[in-house]
C-alpha cells in the first residue's frame, strides 16, 4: 500500500511562507483523505512537540471547516492508503 509521509496542504489563500502540516486526529485525517481521493488504511502521528522542538503550522478539521493554527499539536508523520 502507498504511504504519504508528512502530508502538507498547498495553496492556502494569504499564507505561503511555510509548510502547513496535517494535525494528527481522526477527523482531520479522514477529511484530508476524503478531499484528496485516498482510502485511508492507517496513520501514524508524530511524537508530541514541545517548545524546545519548535512550533509548526498545521491545519485540523473542526465543525465542518479547516482551521489553521501555529503551535505544538501532534502532526501526521505518515498515512497509509489504498
Amino acid at each position: 500500500m502507498p504511504v504519504l509521509t508528512y502530508p502538507k496542504f498547498g495553496g492556502i489563500k494569504y499564507f505561503n511562507s511555510t509548510d502547513v502540516f496535517l494535525a494528527a486526529d481522526s477527523d482531520s485525517v479522514t477529511q484530508y483523505c476524503t478531499e484528496n481521493g485516498y482510502s485511508l488504511s492507517s496513520y501514524i502521528p508524530e511524537d508530541q512537540r514541545f517548545s524546545n522542538d519548535g512550533a509548526l503550522t498545521y491545519q485540523y478539521y473542526s465543525g465542518g471547516k479547516w482551521v489553521l493554527e501555529f503551535g505544538f499539536k501532534r502532526i501526521v508523520a505518515s498515512i497509509t492508503y489504498s
